[in-house]
């Protein structure tokens, strides 16, 4: 009788848990800075030629 996950599976399993790992970490950074890039400040200089055109 073989047990429910064989032991050549551990590799693979590993290798998505990696994979996963990588991805959320990638997404993470990438939201961060998405988050920064929208909320900072604008310089003088912008907001005063918004306000005259």
């Amino acid at each position: 009788m073989t047990p429910p996950m064989a032991h050549t599976d551990l590799p693979l399993l590993l290798a998505i848990t990696v994979f996963f790992w990588l991805l959320a970490q990638a997404w993470a950074l990438i939201v961060f800075w998405a988050e920064s890039r929208a909320t900072r400040p604008s310089s003088p200089d912008a907001a005063e030629e918004r306000r005259n055109p």
